[in-house]
């Protein structure tokens, strides 16, 4: 059933993208995108009846990120960064979307992406459309991952040209050049993101790159399946009508949310920086341009999505294009066509790298110091706070001079209006009085990490980031006992049933992940120095230990599973929270007496959660917080 709207609807867009379009196929088009949109309509009531819809989600994000206190992350190396609270929020949202089996995930992703295209291609409905799309990223990054998913390459092809059709349909007329409007610049922001989803799989797969170059290894079926999707977006990327419509944009950034985060130009560089090295140990064949085919030897293909998308809109030339591959003394491609078109599609990624870094686009270039591809970021977020807070200092002496101002001026106006405006004046004053008392009693915690405290959520759901952070020898890994305990209690959820619902998939979900972390932790006893189990008290236990503690409580309060975790943080903490130096040391007690500084606390501990009710609970401790993914990111371990 996907199947046939997916068809359905690429065929009526292809009519359409013609160089001579069909109208008559504008009508059945928006008819079909309405039936998507109906199915998605009640996806949405469930998955909001289980989590809240996205305006409450954002709203107690929100919340939730008032009155914390301002974390500057110091890495081994010394390099500042500032606390990001913006993914700590979607636990439960990652959970239910992930948490399915293969065919239902495929039941629910298709409609979302369609109806994703259907709201650009339309602009019915927009309101909506930075949920619907950032879930409909979500389930397809976690549908192609899938090693068995029922979405074919051919599928995957005829998703992301509907996106390149948003793209160009959404053109202002007679407007001058340079300009776009907001939806173009979401369709433009959402195949960028679409580009990284499919990256994804070949970043993940670098390390074996070069055996399946030379015809060694087996290419992987993930890769397989995404393929001609990225071919399809690298040739669309390095067309030069193209170039010109995205130069325009005042942001190429793809989508980045709570629930997804997608960087897609750092993929692109990693990626085009390894195929430059391969194309350095001639095991990568290159595409031959037409002024030197005459000079050199090749090999002529026509890859199967070049002759599915001829004439489509006014990018994909009419004929088919035919690419001219360079022959590799050390890799026989003429007698092996799937290696060959390999070659081809992956050259085509970097041919498309070296188009945008002369494109002058200022999120990817060529760096010459480099010597490789590399992302160009705007100012960290401690220089973006700094400049805040700067104009900030700004604009409270600018409202001093402005008071002295007016109180000279006073004499000029009668005595009631005199009183009224004093009244005003003073009323100013104490707000900004109040506001340096609050900013006096900031607080800043200096985070250095080198003891990381996982929740039990985190094992289940990230054991590979974590057995990623243990093999990296740069962090100490604390299990408290709680987490040991529930682990081994969830493993036991494996149902007896023949058929399976929706909650009993979960539960037994839930407990294969638990089993898979309680073996890993039991391989790890009297081998791993990396990993330790910690008490509630904050004690050390050597190695890893499958120790219990009895559940505190007092009168009716039972302290929950949670708190336990948490006081396992601070009790830990509390014999860790030296400053760096004696010289800092001095500097802070000193600030402790001035209210108009802020207090200055030191951690080494972080506590590593998706689960939002521990966080602001960890944040009420003055506890840093992150999530695996935030972390990984931050620590360079993804």
């Amino acid at each position: 059933m996907q199947t046939k709207w997916i068809d359905v609807i690429f065929y009526y867009v292809r009519a359409l993208a013609a160089r001579y379009p069909f109208e008559t196929a504008r009508q059945p088009l928006f008819t079909a995108l309405n039936h998507v949109r109906k199915k998605v309509n009640e996806f949405e009531i469930d998955f909001n009846t289980r989590i809240g819809n996205i305006r409450t989600r954002e709203a107690e994000t929100s919340a939730a990120r008032a009155d914390r206190p301002q974390e500057i992350w110091i890495a081994q190396d010394g390099k500042l960064s500032s606390g990001d609270y913006a993914n700590i929020t979607d636990h439960k949202a990652v959970h239910i979307l992930s948490s399915v089996s293969n065919v239902e995930l495929y039941r629910r992703t298709i409609p979302y992406v369609l109806h994703t295209a259907g709201l650009l291609i339309t602009k019915i409905g927009m309101e909506e459309y930075d949920s619907i799309s950032e879930r409909a990223l979500f389930q397809l990054s976690q549908l192609i991952s899938c090693d068995e998913c029922p979405l074919s390459s051919l599928h995957l092809v005829q998703l992301c040209t509907l996106f390149l059709y948003a793209v160009h349909s959404l053109t202002l007329k007679n407007t001058e050049p340079g300009t776009c409007s907001l939806q173009q610049q979401q369709a433009v922001q959402m195949v960028l993101s679409l580009f990284g989803v499919v990256l994804s799989p070949i970043y993940d797969h670098l390390q074996d790159l070069s055996n399946i170059l030379i015809g060694s290894a087996q290419l992987p079926l993930k890769m397989r399946r995404v393929l001609p999707a990225v071919f399809v977006i690298s040739e669309w990327l390095s067309m030069p009508s193209v170039n010109r419509l995205y130069r325009s944009m005042p942001s190429l950034e793809s989508i980045e949310t709570s629930l997804i985060q997608v960087d897609t130009w750092k993929l692109l560089a990693d990626v085009a920086n390894f195929l430059v090295e391969a194309e350095s140990q001639k095991i990568l064949s290159r595409t031959i341009p037409c002024s030197d085919v005459k000079s050199e030897v090749y090999i002529e293909l026509v890859l199967p999505e070049s002759i599915f998308l001829a004439s489509f809109i006014d990018v994909f030339t009419v004929l088919p294009k035919s690419l001219r591959m360079s022959v590799l003394k050390n890799v026989d491609l003429s007698n092996n066509l799937p290696l060959l078109a390999l070659h081809a599609r992956l050259s085509s990624v970097l041919s498309a790298a070296e188009y945008l870094d002369g494109s002058e686009l200022p999120c990817f270039r060529f760096s010459e110091h480099l010597r490789c591809f590399a992302v160009v970021r705007s100012d960290s977020p401690v220089n973006y706070q700094t400049k805040q807070e700067k104009n900030s200092d700004e604009l409270y002496e600018a409202s001093e001079l402005k008071h002295e101002v007016e109180v000279q001026d006073f004499d000029q106006f009668s005595d009631e209006h005199k009183q009224y405006r004093q009244t005003v004046l003073e009323n100013q004053i104490k707000q900004e009085l109040l506001e340096r008392e609050t900013k006096g009693n900031r607080v800043i915690i200096e985070v250095r990490p080198k003891y990381l405290v996982p929740d039990t959520n985190t094992f289940i759901d990230h054991l590979v980031s974590i057995k990623k952070i243990v093999d990296s020898h740069r962090f100490t890994v604390l299990v408290p006992t709680t987490v040991v305990s529930e682990l081994e209690n969830l493993s036991r959820l494996v149902s007896s049933k023949s058929s399976f619902g929706v909650e009993e998939f979960q539960d037994c979900y839930v407990g294969e992940r638990a089993k898979e972390a309680i073996v890993y932790l039991k391989d790890l006893v009297g081998k791993q120095s990396q990993v330790y189990t910690i008490t509630s008290r904050g004690n050390l236990l050597n190695s890893v230990m499958f120790a219990t503690e009895e559940s505190y409580s007092s009168g009716e309060l039972t302290v929950v599973n949670d708190d336990i975790i948490l006081l396992s943080c601070v009790n830990f903490a509390k014999t860790r929270s030296n400053p760096p130096s004696s010289s800092e040391a001095q500097l802070t007690t000193g600030s402790l007496l001035n209210v108009e500084q802020p207090v200055r606390l030191y951690r080494s501990v972080v506590l590593l959660t998706e689960d939002r009710a521990l966080n602001i609970k960890a944040v009420c401790e003055n506890m840093p917080c992150r999530t695996i993914p935030s972390f990984m990111k931050w620590a360079c371990l993804d």
